[in-house]
């Protein structure tokens, strides 16, 4: 049992001075001061001498020479001068007149200094000047801000004696207390948080109650902070609020009196089965049918689906490819995809989001990959590019719909007018003047369907036509008429195709017969044009009755045959 613990302090002490020292020199730097030899440390290999270290490893100990070490590199030098740097850089923008500019800086700064300058009566080369002055300056500062973790790192060195930091930069570890590794996370303090929910109060809301700052700090924190862990914060929440994220979306519906519909046979199960086992607390009148959506306001209603990984026949996917019976995306929706994508769905999950897009709607998803190594421009670099251009029109051009959605976003902030960016797709024909740029047409692109001996003469109407035979199948109806006089003779005659075995469903089809003999009068005259009556009624007839028994929708074929007597 001994040896075990033993084992396991080496274990969880190794680990501790390899994220320390993380490298040779700072390793050998360690030893010199316990008076090993640096010519026999030089010839061993970083872990040889990390395994050294753990052998005299004392953590208290340790501390006031790490710190010592630290003072030493100029990862501590940068972090001194930091703030003069800072001070310089400051003094220098405002020496140029180029407005306000706060630190820690920001892209979006920038983009609003850009955006005042393009709406001042200036000539274009007096904007032109300004805009390549400020850009040369806010590289170096950029630069100064991949720097700043050095210099608050100092800051929080010098203020906490218990402090051990790295001694070289280590990523998703800044310093150690007690042995424990923390990940400095820089956030904007939530002043304007503070002072819209707490009014003037919000100083002394802010002093009086610091778990409420810790709160608003882990809640209006960028996504990029979820990154550490652990992260030197502590955050106060609510014990009350529930674990479970259906019942958050439930409580949020109900809170801005909005109806939730449902929408997958997985969900619906959910909705049917924790209610009656105390996991889900639903208020009354809150569900609606998914059938009943139109009927509301779109501020009224929230759609709860399945299909985040791209499902061809799950919810989500149905109503990306507009195929959905009740939901039709529009102009000012917001769809959130709450779900990373499981390895090999990407693809999928792809598809999905780019045809989302397409209706212009607000999209919320996750990254679908961590890793890409590219050598086209950042975001912030395009946006640097376009503020130098000031482009009268814009149109962005390479990669997926959502990418070009991603970069006309990114025109928008630096102020180009949404009106004045093309969002073009593969075929459309771009027209450009002096005076105006605009989609004036389109060109045959994209795939060549082969069918037969047909070569590209399958239409779009074929393909939905032959996907709908496959999904829901065909229901024939045929009547006999009296060439001369028009009168039914016979029938409604019913036969099915990959619709419902005719033998199983013998009930449901005389119903839609008897349906069919009692709307269709038989002392009607049906000659020429009223065909097509005929044939209209008998599809609006069957359709409704079909979609309501079974929830399916069959193609219907009315067969009209002369007889002559």
């Amino acid at each position: 049992m001994m040896n075990d613990i033993r084992d396991i302090k080496r274990t969880i002490d190794q680990d501790i001075v390899k994220k320390i020292f993380s490298n040779k020199t700072n390793a050998i730097a360690f030893l010199e001061l316990y008076n090993y030899d640096k010519k026999s440390l030089n010839k061993q290999s970083s872990n040889e001498l990390f395994s050294e270290i753990v052998k005299i490893w004392d953590y208290n100990e340790a501390k006031d020479k790490i710190r010592d070490i630290f003072k030493s590199l100029p990862k501590y030098q940068n972090g001194l001068k930091g703030e003069e740097n800072i001070a310089i850089l400051l003094k220098e923008w405002h020496a140029l007149g180029l407005g306000v500019l706060n630190w820690p800086f920001s892209q979006g700064q920038f983009d609003n200094f850009v955006q005042a300058l393009n709406a001042e009566n200036n000539t274009r080369s007096e904007k032109d000047e300004k805009v390549k002055l400020a850009a040369v300056k806010y590289r170096r500062i950029k630069e100064l801000n991949t720097e700043r973790n050095d210099f608050l790192e100092t800051l929080v060195f010098l203020k906490n004696d218990n402090i051990i930091p790295t001694l070289s930069h280590k990523k998703g570890v800044d310093f150690f207390i007690d042995g424990v590794s923390y990940d400095q996370k820089v956030s904007r303090s939530p002043t304007n948080e503070f002072k819209r929910d707490f009014g003037e109060h919000w100083k002394t809301t802010a002093i009086e109650h610091p778990e409420k700052v810790a709160e608003y700090l882990y809640k209006y924190q960028d996504e990029g902070r979820f990154g550490a862990n652990p992260r030197l914060l502590i955050v106060y929440l609510d014990e009350d609020i529930s674990p479970i994220r259906i019942q958050q979306i439930i409580d949020t519906a109900a809170q801005f009196k909005r109806k939730i519909a449902i929408d997958g046979r997985s969900l619906l199960k959910v909705f049917e089965i924790a209610p009656s086992v105390g996991r889900l607390n639903i208020p009354k009148n809150l569900l609606i049918p998914i059938s009943s959506v139109e009927q509301y306001k779109d501020n009224e209603v929230v759609i709860l689906c399945t299909g985040t990984q791209g499902e061809p026949l799950a919810a989500l996917s149905r109503i990306a490819k507009n195929m959905h019976k009740h939901i039709m995306l529009r102009e000012g929706d917001t769809v959130i995809i709450s779900s990373t994508p499981i390895p090999g769905n990407e693809k999928a999950v792809s598809t999905n989001i780019n045809n989302i897009l397409r209706y212009d709607v607000d999209l919320v998803f996750k990254k679908l990959a961590g890793i890409h190594v590219s050598g086209h421009g950042s975001k912030e670099e395009q946006k640097l590019m376009l503020n130098l251009i000031n482009p009268k029109n814009f149109m962005p051009v390479h990669g997926e719909y959502r990418m070009l959605k991603a970069h006309m976003k990114s025109a928008i902030e630096t102020g180009v007018p949404k009106d004045k960016i093309l969002i073009t797709q593969n075929g459309d024909k771009v027209e450009v003047t002096k005076e105006y740029a605009k989609i004036n047409g389109k060109v045959n692109s994209g795939e060549i369907l082969v069918d037969g001996l047909g070569v590209g003469d399958i239409g779009s109407k074929v393909i939905k036509d032959r996907q709908q035979l496959s999904e829901d199948g065909i229901v024939i109806v045929a009547y006999s008429i009296d060439k001369q006089t028009g009168k039914i003779l016979s029938g409604p005659e019913m036969s099915t195709k990959g619709f419902v075995y005719y033998k199983d469903s013998e009930d449901t089809m005389k119903e839609a017969q008897d349906l069919l003999l009692k709307k269709i009068r038989k002392e009607e005259t049906y000659l020429g044009r009223d065909w097509q009556d005929l044939k209209g009624d008998v599809r609006d007839l069957l359709s409704r009755f079909f979609y309501e028994k079974l929830k399916r929708n069959p193609i219907i074929v009315p067969m009209l045959l002369e007889i002559e007597n």
